[in-house]
């Protein structure tokens, strides 16, 4: 999981926008356990590719999860 982060965020300096780099690094952080780092992640992925809904989903469900 390290290497995949590793991967993503270097993938993410060289393309900020990428929201696939986004949006699996944000699956890879709350893999490891690093929600809030995720949920950032899934919202600027949300941001970038408005239309992907597997992104959009992942974000609200675990900005729920966190608010409760």
């Amino acid at each position: 999981m390290d290497r995949a982060i590793g991967e993503y965020r270097q993938a993410i300096r060289l393309k900020p926008d990428y929201a696939f780099a986004h949006g699996n690094w944000g699956f890879a952080l709350e893999a490891k356990g690093e929600k809030q780092a995720a949920l950032v992640e899934y919202q600027k992925a949300s941001e970038l590719d408005s239309g992907n809904e597997k992104f959009r989903t992942a974000y609200e469900r675990l900005s729920k999860e966190l608010k409760q």
